[in-house]
């Protein structure tokens, strides 16, 4: 995800809980697009793709992965919540929904000067 600094505060970025990040990237777009975002969609030829580096999803391993988190109880949101929680941000987004605390980001508040 490319955004500027002021709309990542704006935002108070992605959703960020102890849990696995299955859905997360989505669940953002959800929210950048009820705040009005501006977002601009890359041409074919700009496309840029995520590199497998383990541990994550693949078409071969879902079935695996998805045994293991249940298996360890770690939380995750199915596609069903994902449907969800779209629904709860579109309705009360002007009720100030959401995922992180108005002081999320570690530096939102430093002055840095680059030279």
């Amino acid at each position: 995800m490319l955004m500027d600094r002021k709309n990542w505060f704006k935002s108070r970025g992605y959703y960020e809980k102890p849990m696995y990040s299955w859905h997360i990237d989505s669940m953002f777009m959800f929210l950048i697009d009820a705040m009005k975002i501006k977002c601009i969609i890359l041409p074919e030829d700009h496309i840029i793709y995520h590199i497998e580096h383990g541990g994550g999803w693949t078409p071969e391993t879902e079935k695996q992965l998805f045994e293991n988190l249940k298996k360890r109880n770690v939380p995750y949101f199915t596609w069903q919540d994902l449907i969800k929680i779209e629904k709860v941000i579109r309705r009360n987004f002007k009720k100030s929904i959401y995922f992180n605390r108005e002081t999320w980001g570690i530096i939102q508040n430093l002055k840095i000067s680059v030279r």
